[in-house]
């Protein structure tokens, strides 16, 4: 794709019927370069039309189809967003609780974590701090080889003439088929709050992986860790929508002494958005891999925690 060709996705809210409407061939009236949507003087159906200059509409009906047809190019792409409500839904947080960590982020985490591999070795899956429980399920369901889709009963696509629901129902087939509910290390996800435990275990249920996590009410700092591989991942506030800087110093550094103390022989994980607080960690990080959680910059922080002294290693 051109360097110089930009696109802007338009969410239509009221379109589900667009049968009869191909993408176009035809080169618009004017060849003249212009960096503004074509949409008006595209073949598409009178509501898309009418709609493909409206502002973005964050929760457009599941059915609806984003549109785009924007570029200096004489004749643009036409591109259709077919999933409807965004991917991170997964279908299964009803209880999100406080600030919730979006469930393709934490996935994301995960994976640069290296998760899949610890855990066909046999390693375990550690996450104080698990609030609605998104990165306990989110393991999970990579421990088990789980579709994240799998809850969806609703894309956009399902509404788009061509669409064959046997088709849909043979994949589906194939990706339960492929689960593996033999997760050999263990799955353990504590917070302090008894709500957020509730909330965690109740999403874990819908997601179909309440039996592999085992929950906890307490303290990070008394989180059971078992003997073993593993890895140990927080997501700790970091003062932009909960909590206040100052007092938030005291957890960080929490964090830091429950990493030397009590995780010797894990690697350890915190994802934040503010790198003075990550300095009160009192650790060397290896490694400090660059996430946006929404507009804020973050960093999952990586440590290795040596069983005894690195010396002794």
């Amino acid at each position: 794709m051109p360097r110089s060709t930009p696109f802007r996705g338009k969410n239509i809210s009221s379109v589900t019927d667009i049968s009869g409407w191909t993408p176009p061939s035809a080169t618009p009236r004017s060849t003249t370069p212009v960096s503004r949507p074509y949409a008006s003087r595209m073949p598409l159906p009178t509501a898309l039309r009418k709609n493909s200059a409206a502002a973005p509409i964050p929760d457009r009906k599941p059915e609806a189809v984003a549109y785009s047809c924007t570029g200096e190019a004489a004749t643009p792409p036409c591109i259709l967003d077919t999933t409807g409500d965004p991917l991170p839904r997964r279908g299964y947080r009803k209880r999100p609780h406080s600030a919730p960590m979006q469930e393709t982020l934490a996935a994301a985490c995960i994976l640069a974590a290296g998760w899949p591999k610890i855990a066909e070795q046999g390693g375990h899956f550690i996450a104080p701090m698990c609030g609605s429980g998104t990165l306990a399920i989110e393991a999970a369901l990579m421990a088990m080889n789980g579709a994240p889709g799998l809850l969806r009963d609703n894309f956009a696509f399902m509404h788009i003439p061509g669409y064959d629901p046997a088709v849909w129902d043979d994949l589906i087939d194939a990706a339960e088929d492929a689960e593996n509910p033999d997760i050999p290390g263990r799955i353990i996800a504590t917070d302090h709050d008894p709500a957020a435990i509730e909330a965690a275990r109740d999403n874990a249920r819908v997601a179909g992986v309440g039996d592999f996590i085992e929950f906890d009410t307490c303290d990070f700092t008394e989180t059971e860790i078992p003997e073993g591989p593993g890895i140990v991942m927080l997501n700790p506030e970091y003062g932009e929508r909960l909590g206040e800087v100052e007092e938030l110093k005291a957890v960080y550094k929490g964090i830091g002494d429950f990493f030397k103390q009590r995780c010797g022989g894990k690697t350890g994980f915190i994802f934040t958005g503010n790198s003075k607080l990550a300095k009160r960690v009192g650790l060397r990080t290896k490694s400090r891999r660059i996430f946006f959680n929404a507009k804020i910059e973050c960093r999952l922080l990586e440590y290795e925690l040596y069983a005894g002294t690195r010396k002794q290693k």
